[in-house]
């Protein structure tokens, strides 16, 4: 990380870390990671040059239910379709998002369909899913994609405010503001006869760079679906369970146009099946009456990474990004703005003054002058191999505060780096 922090009060920039080892016996759990030192198993089954990954994350939906303590349910009104949590079923290793249409008292049709997304962000690494997709009618949006939250507070003025989405923001568990990108590993419309994948960054507005290449056509067969995401390029890959071998199918550059397409910061992932009454241009207008046993079917989520020596794993290193929904146009996008236990979110923002940058024309300030408070911008940094990470920072205090420091915490350890007063 290389950026300015100017203190004037009470501080801390938190950094915690949560690392991934692959269990040498029994079941191995959603969350692949532990505290413990040891040998990790390489990945096996991806595509070639993958070898060196490991399994950072799996769910299998091999329980009764969906695992609550790692998904959110998508639950909001897109395309004129209804996402509800009452359409999202774990059974038989199997995550089935079905696909109803049906007519209320008052004679209005309704389309509902509905989704998942990760309660935890990842970063650079290979995503793979197993899918089987709705091909009967027209009308069902499918999709495989990675993409951060913005999830605002439920309240009189914004009632669509999702509150399990705005809970974890209110733990201090997610960013306020953390939509940077979207990686589309696949989207499909239901009868279409395409997969197709897509990249778009958010910062300082949305841009999409892959423009929805096309992909084999999977049928109605289960299939497998993956993208690689580095720090120079996303290669998307597929994979008939028909023959088995994955196929390359396109590669994104990261490094080309200026580098404006080179944006990171860890982002939530996402499986949905999304109703599109309102979206004729995907449906050309027919009649849309799903099937009975009309849905999306997912067989797994797997999340591999590996060790990248002089890569930097944190989102929005220089405070640089800014987007639309970050209205004032001062939040640090992909930081966590501690928000409990009396620290104040509101005494931190990012601001512009080339002369006290040395990494592009933004920087984080906390300050109050001259009311005391507390204050703690963080990131989780979840499902990266072990290894040995280096932690560097532009930093700056004007002294006086009880205390101003840079944490790092893993795995219950903290190590503290007091920031001593300094004019330059």
């Amino acid at each position: 990380m290389s950026s300015f922090v100017k203190v004037i009060a009470s501080i801390g920039v938190c950094l915690t870390f949560s690392q991934c080892e692959i269990p040498t016996s029994g079941v191995a759990p959603n969350r692949i990671q532990s505290t413990r030192s040891g040998a990790r198993t390489a990945a096996v089954d991806l595509p070639d040059g993958l070898d060196n990954f490991s399994l950072c994350y799996q769910d299998l939906f091999d329980q009764s239910r969906l695992n609550e303590t790692d998904w959110l349910y998508r639950t909001d009104t897109r395309f004129g379709g209804q996402n509800l949590k009452s359409q999202v079923v774990v059974a038989n290793n199997v995550l089935t998002i079905n696909y109803d249409r049906n007519q209320d008292a008052a004679g209005n049709i309704q389309y509902k369909s509905g989704g998942i997304i990760s309660k935890q962000t990842f970063g650079y690494g290979f995503y793979e899913v197993k899918a089987k997709l709705y091909r009967a009618t027209k009308g069902l949006h499918q999709s495989f994609w990675t993409m951060g939250l913005n999830p605002k507070e439920p309240s009189a003025s914004s009632p669509t405010a999702d509150p399990d989405q705005y809970q974890l923001v209110a733990n201090d568990l997610l960013p306020a503001f953390n939509t940077a990108l979207e990686i589309d590993g696949f989207e499909q419309n239901s009868k279409d006869g395409f997969l197709a994948s897509n990249h778009h960054v958010y910062t300082p507005f949305q841009t999409s760079s892959v423009n929805q290449l096309t992909r084999p056509n999977p049928g109605t067969d289960w299939f497998r679906m993956g993208f690689l995401w580095t720090p120079t390029y996303i290669k998307f890959f597929y994979r008939s369970e028909t023959n088995g071998q994955w196929v390359a199918v396109a590669t994104k550059s990261l490094t080309t146009d200026g580098g404006k397409w080179d944006v990171y910061a860890p982002q939530n992932f996402w499986l949905t099946a999304l109703a599109t009454p309102e979206y004729p241009t995907w449906w050309d207008g027919e009649t849309r009456s799903p099937a009975s046993d009309a849905a999306m079917q997912v067989g797994y989520f797997k999340y591999y990474a590996k060790i990248q020596p002089g890569v930097n794993l944190i989102g929005n290193a220089g405070f640089e990004y800014s987007n639309r929904a970050d209205a004032s146009g001062n939040y640090p996008i992909g930081w966590i703005e501690t928000r409990n236990y009396g620290f104040d979110p509101e005494r931190s923002a990012v601001t512009t003054n080339i002369a006290n940058t040395n990494y592009g024309s933004r920087y984080l300030v906390h300050e109050s002058h001259p009311t005391p408070y507390k204050c703690t911008t963080k990131q989780i940094l979840e499902y990266i191999p072990f290894g040995n990470y280096k932690l560097t920072a532009h930093v700056r205090s004007s002294g006086g505060q009880r205390m101003a420091a840079m944490r790092v915490i893993q795995g219950g350890v903290e190590r503290l780096i007091n920031i001593p007063a300094s004019s330059a």
